[in-house]
């Protein structure tokens, strides 16, 4: 019988570097190899936050048929401070203990300092004010599902004023 079949693989190793040392082998490489994709880690894209926090806790949300929660202003701040060694699937991790620790369905700065390691501190003294507005508007627009209207409401501004900030602070919604 003949069938049609499609791998799709993923390594976070250099695999030039791995067939140069004999640990991996060049057929299979090759065969492999028809589209190549890299992917930069979480932590040279953390501008990508808002929308994959958002975006997770959507699906997660969905799969466990819950409501989707608030998010305190300053989490994605606070997010954005970490490393993420993990990648995508340490923020999952990290979003799934949330919503299993969260108050009243909120996530908050306390929920989440409890799923780092011992000794990372993620707060920061000297928030700049621009930083403080960015990461509510960011929040908020979380919070609403990326509905302009009902976040610039809940920040009592305009919706031109709100779209002004987002270009201004490079949000996207």
């Amino acid at each position: 019988k003949k069938v049609d079949v499609r791998i799709i693989a993923a390594t976070h190793r250099n695999l030039p570097n791995e067939i140069d040392q004999n640990k991996f082998r060049l057929d299979l490489y090759y065969r492999l190899k028809e589209i190549s994709i890299t992917m930069p880690a979480l932590r040279h894209r953390k501008e990508d936050l808002p929308l994959l926090v958002a975006d997770m806790l959507n699906l997660i949300c969905e799969e466990h048929q819950i409501p989707v929660p608030e998010i305190e202003e300053g989490v994605i701040l606070y997010l954005s401070r970490y490393d993420w060694p993990g990648n995508c699937r340490e923020l999952q991790n990290v979003l799934k203990s949330a919503l299993i620790y969260m108050n009243e369905g909120v996530i908050t700065l306390e929920t989440l300092e409890t799923f780092f390691p011992p000794g990372v501190s993620l707060r920061s003294e000297g928030e700049s004010l621009q930083d403080i507005e960015k990461n509510a508007i960011i929040n908020r627009l979380i919070s609403y599902q990326g509905n302009i209207s009902k976040t610039a409401n809940s920040l009592n501004i305009n919706r031109s004023t709100l779209y002004r900030k987002m270009k201004d602070f490079n949000i996207q919604s």
